[in-house]
């Protein structure tokens, strides 16, 4: 799989993270693979979003900012939506906030047939071979067609 990622989407902060705060968590802390999204009137941090980078550091730096400030009712909502790879070997996951911890939550793929009934599989494999069997038959008459 590909050291490349692409990030998307925002974990909002509320309250913000004041311009104070914030400017002396960023002195502390070496963020690879966050940053804060800064208000620019009043330099406060009201988001989470991805500074693009391989994203190994992701949930660690992202626990970082809710053990650091997730106190006094602030609240982290929305979520990073991150995709690693590309074609078949593809990634996807959301990285939110749940009850202080920043956690992956990857999707379940449920390839239609896996949600059918077995006479549902049996109506659906008897229709494509129909159709398979329709489309013969015409291309047959298409090409015998040109002989004559």
């Amino acid at each position: 799989m590909s050291d490349d990622a692409r990030v998307s989407g925002e974990i909002r902060i509320d309250p913000p993270i004041s311009q104070k705060a914030r400017l002396t968590i960023l002195r502390v802390l070496d963020f690879k693979d966050i940053d804060l999204k800064i208000d620019d009137e009043t330099g406060n941090g009201v988001a989470i979003v991805s500074s693009y980078s391989s994203c190994r550091y992701l949930l660690e730096e992202i626990q970082e900012i809710v053990d650091t400030f997730g106190g006094a009712g602030r609240q982290f909502t929305g979520f990073l939506h991150v995709v690693w790879g590309t074609g078949s070997d593809t990634d996807i996951y959301r990285v939110i906030v749940r009850n202080g911890k920043a956690i992956e939550v990857r999707p379940q793929i449920l390839w239609p047939v896996d949600a059918m009934t077995p006479e549902e599989v049996a109506t659906e494999l008897t229709q494509q071979e129909q159709r398979h069997n329709e489309a013969n038959k015409r291309l047959r008459s298409e090409l015998l067609g040109e002989f004559d």
